[in-house]
Order: C-alpha cells, then sequence, then structure tokens
C-alpha cells in the first residue's frame, strides 16, 4: 500500500519530500499484527485530533487494522492538495457472517483508486487508473466475488478536508447504498451520484452539498418588501 503510496507523490511532484524508510517502517507494522487490534480509535475523531493518534501508531507501533489505515492515510496525503481523500466501506457476506472493510478512495487527476490494508492482496490498494468511481466499485465487488464473499451494502463518505488543524468530523457515511435493493443499473447511478456531489463540495470549496428541500423550509430569507438599514439611511441622507 505505502509503496504505491510513494508513486502517487512522485506523480504529484513529492518525491523529494516522500521518504521510501518511512514508508518501509509504515508498511513493517501495518502488515504484520492484523489478527488483533490494540488501538482504541473513536469514528466521531476530528482531523485536528488525527496527529496524536499517527504519533502513537508511529512511535509504538501498534497494531492496527482497516480503519487505522485509513486514518494514517488521510494524515499522510494531507499535504497533497490534489489528491481527494473520501471514506469507503463494504458489509459482505459469506458463509452465514457478515464482515466489515473500510479503505481510503482517492481521485487523483479525474481517475479514482484506494488506499488501505487487507489480508488479501486485491482488497487492500487500487492504484489511481479507474475512470469512474462506479468502475472503482464494482472491481472491489468482484474481487469479494473471487473470495467467494458477497457485497451486501457500500458507504460512501465525502471528502475529507486536508487541513491539519480542520475541527470537522470526517463523514464516513453520507452515502448508505444497499446492494439487494439495488438493481445494477441503479447502483451505478447512485454511485455516480454521490461522485457528482463531491465534485460539487469541491467546486464550491465549502462544507457538505446544498440543504435538502426540508431543510430549506427552516431557512428565513429577507421579504422582498424589505430593504436593509443602510439602504434606509442612504435614502434619508438623499433627501
Amino acid at each position: 500500500m505505502w509503496t504505491s503510496l510513494a508513486s502517487l507523490h512522485v506523480l504529484d511532484g513529492y518525491r523529494k519530500r516522500w521518504s521510501m524508510n518511512l514508508i518501509l517502517f509504515l508498511k513493517s507494522f501495518l502488515l504484520s499484527h492484523l489478527s488483533f487490534l490494540s488501538l482504541t480509535l473513536q469514528p466521531a475523531l476530528h482531523i485536528c485530533h488525527m496527529g496524536t493518534q499517527f504519533t502513537k501508531m508511529t512511535k509504538e507501533a501498534l497494531p492496527i487494522k482497516c480503519l487505522e489505515a485509513v486514518i494514517l492515510g488521510i494524515y499522510l496525503t494531507n499535504s497533497m492538495p490534489t489528491l481527494e481523500r473520501f471514506p469507503i466501506s463494504f458489509k459482505t457476506h459469506f458463509s452465514g457472517n457478515y464482515f466489515r472493510h473500510i479503505v481510503l478512495g482517492v481521485n487523483f487527476g479525474g481517475r479514482y483508486g484506494a488506499l488501505g490494508i487487507s489480508r488479501r492482496e486485491e482488497l487492500m490498494y487500487k492504484a489511481p487508473t479507474f475512470r469512474t468511481l462506479s468502475e472503482l466499485i464494482f472491481d472491489y465487488e468482484e474481487a469479494y466475488r473471487r473470495c467467494w464473499h458477497v457485497l451486501k451494502k457500500v458507504k460512501l463518505g465525502h471528502c475529507v478536508s486536508h487541513d491539519p488543524h480542520s475541527v470537522e468530523q470526517i463523514e464516513w457515511k453520507h452515502s448508505i447504498l444497499d446492494v439487494d435493493k439495488l438493481g445494477r443499473e441503479d447502483f451505478r447511478k447512485e454511485l455516480e451520484r454521490h461522485a457528482r456531489d463531491m465534485r460539487l463540495k469541491i467546486g464550491k470549496g465549502t462544507g457538505p452539498p446544498s440543504p435538502t428541500k426540508d431543510r430549506k423550509k427552516d431557512v428565513s430569507s429577507p421579504q422582498r418588501g424589505q430593504s436593509s438599514p443602510h439602504r434606509r439611511n442612504s435614502r434619508g441622507e438623499r433627501r
């Protein structure tokens, strides 16, 4: 995963700023302790607190799983403003049991990919070569199928801020897609709708997308007949 992450930095002009020794160090403890978890991490973690968790994981070489790998991926790519990051969660069914996995989706140069760790190579890193978000998700679905897992749900978050001091919380599940209830075409359309929402958010440079109709009803707006105090004073001065 992290060797592939270094290639992204090369493409983005960060070759000199990225240390291969650090990547190899991270890989040595990220991939060697997948059977248990000793780090307590709250999903409601604020972005500004990720630095503390990163320090704990690297200093103490704490064993981690996929969620912690996503946090590391976000922290290590904060200096890459052209790389958009968003969480992707999967729920699958196999042999009567449900399994969950999460990776960090990325968009680099208009192409989609992902960063993550897993016991299976095909469920980890995905090079940013997929033209659409649906192509990326379908590739994961096929990888799960080869492992005899059936994909049940996909949860997609919004893009994560690059500001390490931001007090925002990571939005893990802006869109929750039930694969069983959605047909193939509707599933693809919902994935592309989410991709459009993310592009709009990036283009506006603001927070979440525009409020829904229900939320808009609660937002008061000045009546047409009203005028601002500044304008009324201006008229009085002209008299």
